[in-house]
């Protein structure tokens, strides 16, 4: 994260993390268009990502099982084995955006402002500095420690939005069993 954002915005963004709940083993199946799904299993020590494959279209398997590391990529018929190092064990792909708190390490250096809601959210906005007019507005729910929606601006205006939805306790955390996103142009992908 950037040090330099507020301690009670960090502390909040620690709370969306869902990696020790998900370690604590877990079973997260996600599915786009065209038929894309994925599913992430997750144990305390191991973990695999095997996405369902698409004719036409390349898929990576990965994994750190027992004592390796590894990763098959179809597109290129290709595989790698390493031995597991230190930290593999949590390395794990996030299967959704916004639940794990590395989303918020991609905008580091960002100004970041939180505002309260009347409803008891919490909207974290991001501004890069040579673009302030264009944001990202994170609604957080910071009572189940989850993303309700994500806004993108350009010049005050949004330009698509992303809700987490129907939410349900699994492993001590809440998860999202729908996601949508809207963009500007009234296209819609569930």
């Amino acid at each position: 994260f950037d040090t330099r954002w507020p301690k009670e915005v960090l502390d909040l963004i620690k709370t969306l993390d869902h990696r020790a709940a998900a370690a604590s083993g877990v079973r997260i199946g996600t599915s786009g268009p065209e038929g894309y799904s994925s599913e992430t299993i997750v144990g305390p020590k191991d973990w695999a990502v095997v996405p369902s494959p698409i004719p036409g279209q390349g898929f990576r398997i990965d994994w750190c099982l027992g004592n390796e590391r590894a990763a098959i990529d179809a597109t290129w018929l290709c595989a790698s084995v390493r031995p597991r190092q230190e930290g593999d064990e949590h390395s794990w792909p996030r299967p959704v955006d916004w639940l794990f708190e590395e989303s918020f390490r991609a905008y580091a250096g960002y100004s970041i402002e939180a505002a309260a809601g009347a409803d008891g959210t919490q909207t974290l906005t991001l501004r890069h500095p040579r673009t302030p007019k264009n944001s990202v507005a994170v609604v957080v729910d910071p009572r189940r420690g989850v993303v309700l929606e994500v806004r993108f601006t350009v010049d005050g205006k949004v330009q698509g939005t992303t809700l987490f939805e129907d939410f349900v306790e699994v492993a001590g955390a809440f998860w999202p069993r729908k996601r949508s996103h809207r963009s500007v142009g009234g296209g819609a992908e569930d």
